[in-house]
């Protein structure tokens, strides 16, 4: 299917692609039926044979995609900065190639670009819910960064972005420098330049979520690295760009409602809140010391999940239910 005429701006979408996506066919099978996708852009960097495979297939299937391919992997920023380089659309979806959006998700990121103060928008990022105490912990902290969106978005401030699925203008971004936090970084270039990030809580993407201890260490540890380079980087580039509030630089009163919010719904959720607190803390010491000068970590299970959940996730029936 292909983009129609629409009175509105141009729209692309950008996917990185990297070793095997359980939930990339899903996600280009869910793009392929969106009419207000003019252009998909597929950069292929290390992914696998049978991703490869799975994009050339839909390659073929759907005029609106181009595909670019890179042997190895270049990392999540030149990604990103292939994507803007190509993109012919006025506003940029960007969508984690482990991620599918659901219902008229889409189109409800775009319509918030009628407002010419909003720079960028964000989605509300649901894990599949998987078993075991680490994908609890998992799926609790992204509740907690979804009631935060939430509370901020209340009180009309900017919130952050999130990785797996945002838009944004395309003329507001030149260009993301190697090894910091993206989505950060083009928050913080979106803001500076006098424009609103909003946050659309009927804008669903499932995503692949954690199901061990070490891989969800591994990820906030990457989180953190990334976030600290991208301050860094700030400084060192005398830049003076404003950056959306993470939680953890919010007042204690605020980060104190914010956990009410989610308790309120999960009482029993308290002990997995003790648990986040001390793999929080155990994984900002890991990148303080040991990802320092690492650009990248693997996190395996976020690229694994087993036949039973994928069907489900095809079906978006019972892909997610709380903690």
């Amino acid at each position: 299917m292909e983009g129609g005429n629409r009175q509105y701006r141009p729209v692309s979408v950008g996917i990185g692609v990297t070793g095997y996506e359980p939930l990339l066919d899903c996600l280009l099978r869910k793009l392929h039926k969106e009419s207000v996708v003019d252009e998909i852009i597929l950069v292929a960097n290390g992914a696998s044979p049978l991703s490869l495979k799975i994009c050339k297939k839909w390659l073929r299937l759907d005029q609106r995609i181009r595909l670019i391919e890179h042997e190895n992997r270049i990392g999540i920023n030149k990604v990103l900065n292939e994507i803007l380089r190509i993109a012919s659309g006025w506003i940029v979806i960007i969508i984690g190639a482990d991620a599918v959006p659901v219902g008229d998700s889409i189109k409800r990121l775009i319509k918030h670009f009628k407002d010419a103060k909003i720079g960028a928008i964000s989605a509300r990022q649901i894990p599949i819910r998987k078993l075991g105490v680490a994908a609890a912990v998992d799926r609790l902290m992204w509740r907690v960064l979804e009631n935060y969106k939430s509370y901020m978005s209340e009180k009309g401030e900017a919130v952050h972005l999130g990785a797996v699925m945002y838009a944004f203008r395309k003329c507001l971004v030149d260009g993301i420098p190697d090894s910091v936090a993206e989505e950060e970084y083009l928050g913080a270039t979106i803001l500076s330049k006098g424009f609103k990030i909003a946050y659309e809580k009927g804008s669903l993407v499932y995503f692949n979520n954690i199901d061990n201890v070490i891989d969800l260490l591994l990820q906030r540890a990457r989180i953190w690295s990334r976030y600290l380079r991208l301050n860094n980087y700030i400084r060192s580039k005398k830049l003076g760009l404003r950056h959306p509030k993470k939680f953890a630089e919010l007042c204690p009163w605020d980060q104190c409602k914010i956990i009410i919010r989610c308790l309120r719904a999960r009482p029993k959720a308290l002990i997995l809140l003790m648990l986040a607190l001390v793999i929080e803390v155990f994984s900002l010491i890991y990148a303080l010391i040991y990802l320092k000068h690492k650009n990248w970590v693997t996190v395996s299970s976020s690229k694994r999940i087993y036949h039973k959940k994928l069907n489900a996730t095809i079906s978006f029936t019972n892909a997610y239910r709380g903690a």
